[in-house]
């Protein structure tokens, strides 16, 4: 958004805040919804965030959920800038109890609202993979009946990567219709990690705008729950594939790059991996670093020879994808190279005893820190940003995301607690 568009925004804002006698609303809503006093001084500072686009750090128990919802609801009903903003949380169960409060609210205030929710993407049933994993079967598992679908058979078809509109399926698939929901007006609620993004597509999925408003709830757990999104498992069996996959697209001779020594490279680098110590400490090789590094200027090259040869044709969203696979294995490899921001752990897949060691080994990781992901995420909100939960007042996570990663310039003027004893 150009800067002259965002100074429009912004004087829309303030001069609606200031001509609206935004307390005489907060005072009604405070006798309509009978809240107590320490809410009340809770719903002022929520507030002032909301009015002036700041970082509220709110430690509360109970009930701050009402100190939140009333001023978000007044705000929407009464202004034409806000019209929108998103509730981020930790577990289903609190996104089923601020549903409930959000529609009790919102009756008692006579605000019309709609509500939009989006669950983890692996609650939702792929309607594409579900076919697939069915023409292998006889007996043929029902979309309609999730809760009768065993654990296992639930992994093989469940939502993992989605092309959204690309796929055939789409006007049909519950995952992409809440999906593209939760950009309308109202109210969205969401996961903490659909809040940040999903780690496979680098960040292109993270669902908020420059001027909406975000209550990041159960916020004990966020920097938790976003390390935990960012886990990945890397295995040869899987590069392997991607790799065949890009050689496959790769079919005309002036693109043509993949050959049999970058697959024996990958076989390489496992066989490497395989004679390590299992677990979290243990010691990489000179050896096993020199060949991750080949094999990151290999995934580059792909990747390049790839959007090369799609340059002139129609890139669909499928082979995009692709390729941002094909540039987080790269990122891997660059990663197991330097070994500065990623835990790595070294797993044994369950394999039959003739099988390779190179194909046992899998490599699990996940970032050491990940206030940077979270403040590049969050950087561009021109909106307030409200962190509430149980402990999180002088919690040493949040003072490293405010501090080190400079949430204090989002172009907020400044970053205040409340605790309610």
């Amino acid at each position: 958004m150009s800067s002259i568009f965002k100074e429009n925004e912004e004087e829309i804002r303030k001069r609606e805040m200031e001509s609206l006698d935004f307390t005489s609303l907060l005072e009604k809503g405070i006798k309509t919804c009978h809240l107590d006093s320490d809410l009340e001084l809770l719903l002022y500072d929520i507030s002032d965030a909301i009015k002036e686009s700041q970082i509220l750090l709110v430690e509360a128990k109970k009930g701050r959920e009402e100190a939140y919802l009333i001023p978000l609801l007044l705000a929407y009903q009464n202004t034409t800038f806000f019209n929108r903003f998103i509730i981020a949380t930790a577990s289903s169960t609190a996104r089923e109890n601020i549903i409930q409060k959000l529609q009790q609210i919102s009756k008692l205030l006579g605000v019309d609202i709609p509500i939009h929710v989006l669950e983890n993407e692996r609650k939702y049933i792929c309607l594409k993979r579900l076919k697939g994993y069915n023409q292998k079967r006889k007996k043929k598992l029902s979309s309609s009946k999730p809760n009768s679908i065993k654990k296992e058979e639930w992994r093989k078809i469940q939502v993992r990567t989605c092309t959204l509109s690309s796929c055939s399926f789409f006007k049909k698939c519950k995952y992409a219709l809440a999906y593209t929901s939760i950009s309308q007006k109202g109210c969205s609620i969401i996961s903490h990690a659909t809040l940040i993004g999903n780690r496979r597509f680098l960040q292109n999925s993270r669902t908020h705008g420059e001027s909406d408003i975000i209550i990041i709830d159960e916020a004990d757990s966020f920097t938790n729950n976003i390390r935990d999104s960012y886990q990945q498992i890397m295995s040869y069996d899987y590069i392997c594939n991607c790799f065949s996959r890009a050689k496959q697209l790769l079919n005309r001779t002036e693109y043509s790059y993949i050959e049999n020594r970058h697959f024996n490279e990958l076989q390489h680098f496992f066989e490497e991996l395989s004679t390590c110590e299992r677990g979290l400490h243990w010691h990489s090789t000179e050896e096993l670093q020199n060949s991750a590094r080949k094999l990151a200027e290999i995934s580059k090259r792909i990747l390049i020879h790839l959007t090369r040869q799609y340059a002139v044709k129609h890139f669909s969203k499928e082979t995009e994808q692709f390729c941002e696979m094909i540039l987080i294995i790269e990122k891997f490899f660059e990663d197991m190279a330097n070994q500065q921001e990623y835990h790595f752990q070294l797993q044994e897949k369950e394999r039959s005893e003739n099988t390779p060691n190179y194909r046992k080994v899998q490599v699990f990781y996940y970032p050491k820190q990940v206030n940077s992901i979270i403040a590049n995420s969050l950087k561009k909100v021109g909106g307030s940003i409200v962190f509430t939960g149980n402990h999180i007042a002088g919690d040493n996570d949040y003072q490293l995301l405010i501090n080190d990663c400079g949430l204090e310039e989002i172009d907020k003027p400044k970053v205040k607690e409340f605790v309610v004893k």
